[in-house]
């Protein structure tokens, strides 16, 4: 969580019990490759996604996002696109998928959408063709395996280890990040597991502040665990994106830090690094002491705020990340977007983190409904149900989101975030 209006903070935790890698052309900047407008326009196919929408949705190019914010435009006036009059009229499409351009009852395991979206990268050239029918075979068998079209269920996510088929998978549980996890495993009351948490943890932030007593320390923790949510967004995309063993040797991840706090290790790597980081003048960085109001008390990050903070943290590993500008999820066809980048991610390496304010947030196991919503919360998505609700990570927990919750002046928008 982050600074209240800047897309991380919230009440404080309760206690504990597609973008692809573009290549330049001739000076012209980021061009959009040729698979994804054939993937655009497989995924047009689908009622409720027009060709500009599917384009603002896959491609950062901005003539394609300029497009679906005209197409938003059109809609919000009452414009509906010919095709769906045509499918209305014809009556073969309305059984099919729907009478209401927001009806997600055409998600299926391995549905038309998706058929559309492998026909379409089967129609890339031929030198890329057999690697793509690899990769789409292995997500259409994970696909098969799950209770919905995208990629898991509420409360069955798919807990298989990532492979080395270049297939992102599930976010296995357990390795959810958590922003307050390290001021728990700072004050753990199992002595011998607080020893050996406390050693690894102090060694990494006395890189950054040789002097800091333990108090400091637990201070700093604290204030993590008030502001980190953006932050453990990030970390969770990592996650998504690498292996624990991958993870271990591209972060050089000491040792003694035992593999279910990897995540925790690399949050306050991140963290320790680059919080209150901001550019400088002449492309340089600075960094303001003065960001936070207290010791213990973050002011949070704002999506600008990840966006440095993470790309030049990765760059001292040698990852090269992208990360995309906000778009609004109101309206059924944002969550289409967000249902069909995750899939189509899988190949690309494409992730997804959310932004909402106020928190409306319900546990996946219990449906109970989270009891703080004031303030702003970063979370990642892990999936999109049948009924079109958003299921995201959260203080190591899977929720979900409901759309249909948020009104004209409250926020509920996504981010993606690309590996080469």
């Amino acid at each position: 969580m982050g600074g209240q209006g800047r897309g991380g903070r919230a009440s404080r935790r309760p206690p504990r019990g597609l973008r692809p890698s573009l290549p330049r052309s001739g000076g012209r900047g980021l061009q959009c490759p040729a698979w994804a407008h054939r993937l655009s326009r497989a995924v047009s196919q689908v009622p409720g996604v027009s060709s500009a929408l599917a384009f603002g949705g896959l491609c950062e190019e901005p003539r394609c996002r300029g497009a679906a914010r005209a197409l938003r435009a059109r809609r919000q006036r009452g414009h509906r696109p010919p095709r769906r009059r045509a499918l209305a009229r014809s009556g073969g499409g309305a059984e099919e998928w729907g009478e209401r351009s927001d009806d997600l009852s055409w998600a299926g395991p391995l549905g038309e959408p998706w058929r559309r979206v492998c026909d379409s990268m089967r129609q890339l050239k031929e030198a890329e063709a057999a690697e793509y029918e690899r990769k789409i075979r292995l997500v259409e068998e994970y696909a098969a395996k799950s209770s919905t079209f995208y990629v898991g269920a509420a409360s069955v996510v798919d807990d298989a280890q990532k492979d080395s088929n270049g297939i992102m998978q599930d976010l296995p549980e357990g390795e959810d990040g958590d922003q307050a996890e390290l001021y728990h495993l700072w004050w753990d009351k199992d002595p011998e597991k607080r020893a050996r948490a406390r050693k690894w943890i102090s060694e990494r932030i006395r890189k950054e502040h040789p002097d800091w007593t333990d108090k400091q320390i637990s201070d700093y923790l604290e204030k993590l665990s008030d502001e980190g949510c953006g932050y453990v967004a990030d970390i969770n995309t990592l996650m998504q994106e690498y292996s624990i063993p991958d993870l271990r040797t591209k972060f050089g991840i000491p040792d003694e830090v035992p593999d279910e706090c990897v995540k925790d290790w690399l949050l306050l790597d991140y963290y320790a690094s680059q919080d209150n980081h901001n550019p400088g003048p002449n492309g340089g960085d600075e960094m303001d002491p003065n960001e936070d109001p207290s010791s213990t008390q973050g002011r949070g990050t704002s999506p600008g705020d990840r966006k440095y903070r993470f790309t030049r943290w990765l760059k001292t590993y040698g990852i090269t990340v992208h990360m995309s500008q906000s778009k609004s999820v109101k309206g059924s066809f944002g969550v289409v977007a967000i249902a069909l980048t995750l899939l189509v991610g899988k190949i690309t390496h494409r992730h997804v983190v959310l932004r909402i304010s106020p928190l409306y947030m319900y546990d996946c196991e219990t449906g109970e409904k989270y009891p703080n919503p004031e303030g702003s919360h970063a979370v990642t998505v892990l999936g999109v149900d049948d009924k079109g609700r958003i299921i995201v990570s959260s203080w190591g927990k899977r929720y979900y989101v409901d759309p249909q919750d948020y009104g004209p002046d409250d926020t509920i928008a996504y981010e993606t975030v690309d590996y080469e």
